[in-house]
């Protein structure tokens, strides 16, 4: 929600309570509320869910050998963080010929020298 007025005024158009059915040659299939069905005519799908992981597409895609990347809540549903996901989002974007799914929990934020030190002793057991 954060950034919804900047996505609509880049022209994004966003569609309001639909599930998703499938991705195939023709686009993205679409259910509406009204039980009807739309197909967008897409080569890239980025899907910007709730806090609770949903990823019934996940599946069927890897099956298909197309590669998914879970991130933000959907790869950790921890807390309410928007710019966590936005920056792996953006950092994903710019990796994603050579990104492998395994590697999404790499995709943060470089952290300060206080932090990077606390992490360290973190990983030394707290000594």
């Amino acid at each position: 929600w954060i950034h919804r007025t900047s996505l609509k005024k880049g022209g994004v158009q966003m569609i309001g309570g639909v599930s998703y059915s499938h991705v195939d040659d023709e686009g993205l299939h679409l259910k509406t509320e009204g039980g009807g069905t739309r197909t967008l005519k897409v080569d890239t799908v980025v899907v910007c869910a709730g806090q609770v992981s949903h990823a019934p597409l996940e599946k069927p895609l890897t099956i298909a050998g197309i590669p998914t990347f879970k991130i933000g809540g959907a790869h950790v549903a921890a807390e309410l963080d928007a710019k966590r996901a936005i920056d792996q989002g953006s950092r994903l974007a710019a990796t994603i010929e050579s990104a492998k799914p395994e590697s999404v929990g790499e995709l943060r934020a470089p952290v300060g020298m206080s932090a990077w030190l606390f992490e360290k002793a973190m990983a030394l057991g707290g000594r």
